[in-house]
């Protein structure tokens, strides 16, 4: 079988994964940015990927046209984001060559949640009362005296995102969010621009809507509950898939999705969006026109047996798919948030090793380097996946984990809660 000629804009290890385990072969094209290669240049060397460009894409487009030749002469047939910072770029790359992507308004929705703010409200779609920010000024002028929470507009991964209930600590928060940093690793040492959104904080579940669009029709729809604190900072801390709502409000929830996707313009792709479950309905606090992060595809893999990654890639080329339309199993994730401090030891490794619930598990943190607070999702320790034939059986599974398992921190023995 001949492979498939497909681009993705920015390296996704988990996507290129999912690609090694679907039905068909293909020929990754990658598209990198030359201080991200600099920085790793090992992990570009690695199967399947093939071509690889080096071109820069975070924040510009001024490349585009030298994407779209060396993707033409490979008879590129897809383009895919690997990455959030990558899905401007990926959707001017599939409109310069003619290909399906979300289209223009959506991926500028998609990035910048002032954009995507700004036409929900066109189309009367609940949304936190927010406005843009730039001083700790603004912040003040914005109180009403209910919890805030200011983040970036244009970053991932809960990156600078702080709830603020003290309108005395916001030159704090601002001094903070505005300092926050991903690392060499996530993006190039170039300057770049971030703009930064204030909001009142909302009350109720966490909860995702992973929604699968070939040319404006649902292809595909799962709803995750996640586990987010609702303290100073908000790093992901679990996922269960499919989320164990009722039928009115997964039926309220997925009429709000609709609407939000139609307020931008939503054409092809996958879209990854998060609500808030607010004692009036549904509230949309953002959206994303790639794969989710944080193993979401994983637990989708387990619960429905759709491989997101061939499924994005097939309709981004213009075809078709027939996907489930219900999960048959459920899966969760937890992530680890030990104490901070040097790491000794993980006690009870050997219980996910011999677990058959288990379907994967890693850890970012090891003994002798030193556990920090995880202010995002970018500092978390580590994580554990499990599926079961149900919800039940699945909050057993992961009870039992965080039981089994625990952190030496300088002597302190953490079980996870």
């Amino acid at each position: 079988m001949t492979p498939v000629p497909i681009a993705m804009v920015g390296l996704n290890r988990v996507f290129l994964d999912l690609l090694a385990r679907a039905p068909r072969e293909y020929a990754v094209a990658l598209v990198e940015e030359p201080d991200l290669i600099r920085h790793d240049p090992g992990a570009y060397s690695e199967p399947p990927l093939g071509a690889l460009l080096a071109a820069p894409y975070q924040q510009t487009l001024d490349h585009v046209g030298r994407m779209a030749a060396w993707c033409r002469d490979r008879g590129v047939v897809a383009v895919v984001p690997g990455k959030e910072y990558a899905v401007a770029t990926a959707a001017a790359l599939s409109e310069a060559l003619g290909l399906e992507g979300p289209g223009p308004h959506a991926a500028d929705a998609c990035t910048d949640k002032l954009v995507l703010r700004a036409a929900c409200a066109l189309h009367g779609l609940a949304s936190p009362r927010f406005s843009p920010a730039a001083s700790a000024d603004d912040i003040r002028r914005f109180y009403r005296g209910r919890p805030m929470v200011l983040k970036p507009a244009n970053r991932q991964a809960s990156v600078g995102v702080i709830r603020i209930d003290d309108v005395g600590l916001a030159e704090a928060a601002w001094q903070e969010v505005t300092a926050a940093t991903e690392g060499p690793a996530r993006v190039p040492s170039r300057p770049l621009a971030w703009r930064y959104i204030v909001e009142e904080y909302v009350e109720g579940a966490d909860v995702s809507v992973e929604t699968l669009l070939a040319r404006g029709r649902v292809r595909f729809r799962n709803i995750t509950l996640k586990d987010t604190p609702s303290d100073r900072y908000f790093p992901s801390l679990g996922h269960t898939v499919p989320a164990p709502l009722d039928a009115a409000v997964q039926q309220a929830l997925l009429a709000a999705v609709d609407r939000a996707l139609d307020a931008i313009g939503a054409r092809t792709g996958l879209f990854h969006s998060d609500w808030k479950l607010g004692p009036n309905g549904p509230v949309i606090l953002e959206c994303a026109a790639r794969l989710p992060g944080d193993r979401v595809p994983e637990l989708i893999l387990h619960a429905y047996g759709c491989n997101l990654g061939d499924a994005l890639t097939r309709v981004a080329a213009g075809e078709d798919v027939d996907l489930p339309t219900h999960a048959t199993r459920a899966a969760g994730i937890h992530w680890f948030t030990p104490d901070e401090g040097r790491l000794l030891e993980i006690e009870g490794v050997a219980t996910l090793e011999h677990n058959a619930g288990v379907i994967s598990y890693g850890f970012d943190v090891e003994p002798g380097e030193e556990v920090v607070a995880a202010t995002d999702s970018w500092r978390r320790a580590g994580h554990v996946a499990v599926a079961a034939d149900d919800h039940e059986r699945l909050d057993e599974a992961l009870a039992a984990v965080r039981r089994g398992l625990h952190f030496r921190v300088d002597g302190r023995s953490k079980a996870l809660r």
